[in-house]
């Protein structure tokens, strides 16, 4: 099942999960979190290629926050 986004259009098939922005996420990561510069990097390409859906919880650590910050330089 889908559920609108709300901001005007449909989700993407493809959600991306964003807990690795807000902490040591992952069984192979060996790299811990990773820069902001490379996050909103990755969110670009993301959006670019059609991705309208993102996972994000408070218990992702800081990954809140990053969107905020992602928001405030005007990536969004």
């Amino acid at each position: 099942m889908q559920k609108h986004n709300g901001a005007g259009s449909a989700p993407s098939k493809l959600t991306l999960s964003t807990a690795q922005f807000g902490m040591p996420y992952g069984i192979h990561n060996r790299d811990g979190v990773p820069s902001e510069e490379s996050s909103f990097e990755l969110l670009r390409q993301a959006s670019s290629g059609g991705i309208t859906s993102y996972d994000t919880a408070a218990a992702y650590g800081t990954s809140e926050c990053f969107w905020v910050n992602f928001s405030v330089a005007g990536s969004l």
